[in-house]
């Protein structure tokens, strides 16, 4: 601290109130005092600018609100939480719904594939990351096509960002036999410089078949997700085959 009082303009390690400021400014953003001390340059300026925009945009747009604790209801909370939610806007638990759960990407690969093999009327997939993914030797873009020319409507809505990497002939051989595809957010110039928005994403992993069947979760219609995975791959530096552990549940019933 000795060392650093001096090139803030102190003098026997006594602060000269024109210093607090650029102290402060140094501390919270890790720049050294001759940087602080050129604040009033233009060049210093431009760099305090961007920087505080960059962490605007990393941290701003990452806040939750906060949420009181407290203790469970008593037991009647339930009937009476059900009957506010009744009356507010209709939406009542239900029974007779079946869970189950997903542990891998493989495992939700091959039951979304059955369900969707299944589908008569429609299937509406909603997801972050949409690639044509397989199941042995069965493609989801072979799989939806032949659904399509079916009959069976095939609605998409895939994230602009992470579905940036998408194979744009996927998309294009799904759009040709009839699929309707939506990109949520694309990553056009003018959203890009809409700052505030550019991390406002569609992290949806959603899968709902004839309105009867449904999968969420956390696993997306990546192929990341195909290989068997080896936990020890990634000590290797094949990260192609590097473990990933995502769940995802099957929901059948009212629900």
């Amino acid at each position: 601290m000795r060392g650093f009082l001096p090139i803030c303009g102190a003098k026997k390690n006594r602060l000269h109130p024109e210093s607090i400021p650029r102290i402060i400014l140094s501390l919270s953003l890790g720049v050294s005092p001759d940087f602080a001390m050129d604040w009033r340059k233009k060049e210093a300026c431009a760099r305090l600018m961007a920087l505080g925009l960059l962490v605007f945009t990393v941290a701003g747009c990452a806040k939750t609100p906060r949420i009181p604790l407290g203790d469970d209801p008593p037991g009647d909370g339930l009937r009476r939480n059900s009957a506010l939610e009744a009356t507010l806007d209709r939406r009542l638990a239900t029974s007779g719904n079946r869970v189950t759960l997903l542990p891998n990407g493989m495992r939700t690969f091959e039951a979304m594939f059955a369900a969707m093999r299944e589908a008569r009327d429609r299937i509406d997939l909603e997801y972050y990351i949409f690639e044509d993914v397989r199941v042995g030797a069965e493609s989801l873009c072979e799989l939806l096509t032949e659904k399509l020319r079916s009959g069976v409507a095939v609605n998409v809505i895939l994230d602009g960002y992470g579905s940036s990497r998408t194979d744009p002939e996927f998309l294009a051989r799904l759009r040709k036999a009839g699929a309707r595809i939506v990109v949520f957010h694309p990553l056009t110039p003018e959203a890009i410089l809409e700052l505030t928005r550019v991390n406002d994403r569609d992290h949806r992993k959603i899968l709902v078949v004839d309105g009867k069947v449904g999968f969420l979760g956390g696993v997306n219609l990546a192929r990341v997700y195909e290989n068997h995975s080896d936990p020890r791959a990634a000590e290797r530096g094949d990260f192609r085959h590097a473990y990933w552990s995502d769940i995802a549940a099957r929901i059948e019933g009212p629900a």
